[in-house]
């Protein structure tokens, strides 16, 4: 055959764990170079690649409102994992709830538990978990978005082992959802008087109510009368945070 010039590559597989040394040899010609070798050393270690997920399914949430993470967690294998650590960072405007976890194909929601084993808590996600190759285990995480909250909302799962792992790529998935603000405002007006003479004064009560979920910034209250009534003083006393 032809040898093109160039670089040439090849995959090696190796059958089992230790250290290795690759050896590429060119046997020479008599038309071209006298024989040639050169060696690279080489370890394999055992490895688990282990890949993480995350995601509510949209990509807006509600400033006030709750939404349920699903978090999955899958060993791609060649070795199984032991007493893996799965946790989630949230902002600080992210209040973590409930969580049930459940598992499949002999992984453990409990480290050092049976296969198929499941477990629940609420608050912070911080699991040990047992995931032997092709096993899984899954998380749903509600977690509530504080009514105050502006900006993107981003929940980051990660899962941290022992094992060596050949991509730590997908050891960490984020999920983030631009925040929608929706907020029940209602307003009342009264002055609490069957008749005010002419010439006379009368105080009315203007009351603005907020029933969520979030928070109203830069809410405007106008009070214009009109007509044969004129405007005089006025004081604003707020209550419940505003």
């Amino acid at each position: 055959g032809v040898l093109v010039a160039g670089a040439m590559s090849c995959t090696p597989a190796f059958s089992a764990n230790g250290d290795y040394t690759l050896t590429a040899t060119y046997a020479g010609s008599t038309d071209f170079a006298t024989s040639t070798s050169a060696e690279a050393s080489h370890r394999v270690e055992a490895g688990a690649d282990l890949g993480l997920t995350i995601s509510d399914g949209s990509n807006e949430q509600g400033a006030g409102t709750a939404t349920s993470y699903t978090i999955t967690l899958v060993n791609g294998g060649p070795m199984p994992v032991a007493n893996a650590r799965l946790r989630e960072q949230l902002a600080a405007t992210m209040t973590p709830g409930a969580w049930p976890c459940s598992a499949s194909a002999g992984a453990s929601c409990i480290a050092g538990q049976p296969a198929g084993t499941a477990a629940a808590a609420s608050g912070a996600l911080d699991q040990f978990v047992d995931v032997p190759v092709g096993a899984q285990v899954q998380i749903a995480h509600t977690v509530t978005l504080a009514s105050a909250h502006v900006g993107a909302a981003t929940a980051t799962a990660l899962v941290e082992s022992a094992v060596a792992d050949p991509d730590w790529g997908n050891n960490s998935a984020s999920d983030s959802n631009a925040t929608r603000r929706v907020a029940d405002l209602a307003v009342t007006k009264s002055n609490q008087c069957f008749f005010v003479p002419a010439g006379g004064y009368a105080l009315y009560a203007i009351s603005v109510s907020n029933s969520g979920p979030s928070d109203a910034l830069g809410t405007r209250v106008v009070d214009a009368p009109a007509g044969i009534l004129s405007a005089d003083s006025w004081f604003c006393s707020p209550s419940g945070g505003s």
